[in-house]
């Protein structure tokens, strides 16, 4: 699908309304809604549309017209269940029309390969959202954890791969909580691990990379959690974490909670050191951490210092990132000009 002016109306709506992994933001959002309101039959005249919106009704006369809706999958393998769990426009009944589609026949494990890598984004992973351009971009469903759990009950593996990588830069573990539950790490991986041999990390090796991730950044709560489910160790020496360090993170990074941050700032440790280009209050700011950069903040991490990349301040990025909490705390003491 594909948002050209040559596209249908329901493909474009679609387009701006789900999360896409290459270009998301509120205004797509907001231009999905105005598209919405100039074409109001959308949800009447496809099905796809109808599941975005969680218009339960409109999706049920879909059913009752043809059945087999509920597993199609569009030109772009996108199934309704799919454009459900990334729709981030508001919607009617969310919970009430994924039991729809699951009651049908849709399949809780449906997913995609975008671009052609894994591990694939599957209708799992559109429930607990987040990922590489931060929670204000690409924020989690409003009943991610409902849905979650209805698709776990419904079959769906939990271990999703690409669900544990967007949620794993910040301190928040629920998803996790939920997934290892479920059994998270545990089995044979599942539908896709069959589909995808070997180009797919079995389950072990999924929570081994979270294990690598939570060392390396001082995440004690998440390896507690992690070990209380028997998962103490993290990947091997013979094939490590793609994001595991080569070299030991600077002190601030690899204690990147509240606490951890005034115990190595109690210890001298600088606050505004780099690391790849940018400083923990830079990271802060983009994943909307508020108490991180309050801490930052209070122990005297300095707001108006530039990233290497993009020369901007730690403002700049929660700006970019629609991170408005942290926005509002760095605004008062940012130096103009904004960079």
């Amino acid at each position: 699908m594909s948002a050209s002016a040559g596209a249908a109306p329901a493909d474009t709506f679609l387009t701006l309304a789900r999360l896409t992994y290459v270009d998301d933001s509120p205004e797509r959002r907001s231009d999905a809604l105005a598209l919405l309101a100039e074409q109001p039959d959308l949800a009447r005249r496809d099905v796809f549309a109808a599941a975005a919106l969680g218009d339960r009704d409109a999706v049920g006369e879909h059913l009752d017209r043809d059945p087999a809706v509920a597993s199609a999958a569009g030109d772009d393998g996108w199934t309704p269940l799919m454009c459900l769990t990334y729709a981030r426009v508001p919607q009617r009944d969310a919970y009430g029309t994924a039991r729809l589609l699951l009651d049908a026949g849709a399949d809780p494990d449906a997913g995609v390969l975008l671009g052609g890598d894994v591990p694939p984004f599957t209708a799992l992973t559109g429930c607990f959202g987040e990922g590489e351009q931060g929670p204000g971009r690409q924020p989690r469903h409003p009943q991610g954890e409902a849905l979650a759990t209805l698709l776990l009950e419904r079959g769906a593996d939990p271990s999703d791969g690409q669900a544990l990588y967007n949620r794993m830069f910040g301190r928040d573990d629920s998803h996790l909580r939920l997934l290892l539950a479920h059994g998270l790490g545990r089995g044979d991986g599942g539908t896709w691990r069959r589909r995808l041999g070997e180009r797919q990390d079995p389950p072990g090796r999924m929570v081994a990379l979270q294990v690598d991730w939570a060392r390396d950044h001082g995440f004690t709560d998440r390896l507690t959690l992690l070990a209380a489910y028997g998962f103490g160790e993290g990947t091997p020496l013979d094939h490590p974490s793609p994001w595991h360090e080569r070299v030991a993170l600077p002190a601030v990074f690899a204690a990147a909670t509240p606490a951890g941050v005034r115990g190595v700032a109690a210890e001298g440790a600088p606050l505004d050191v780099k690391h790849h280009g940018r400083t923990l209050l830079h990271h802060a700011a983009w994943i909307d951490d508020v108490e991180l950069v309050e801490v930052l903040l209070e122990l005297g991490a300095d707001p108006g210092v530039l990233d290497d990349e993009h020369r901007a301040t730690p403002l700049g990025w929660a700006a970019w990132a629609y991170a408005h909490r942290t926005a509002a705390l760095l605004r008062p003491v940012t130096p103009e000009p904004l960079a």
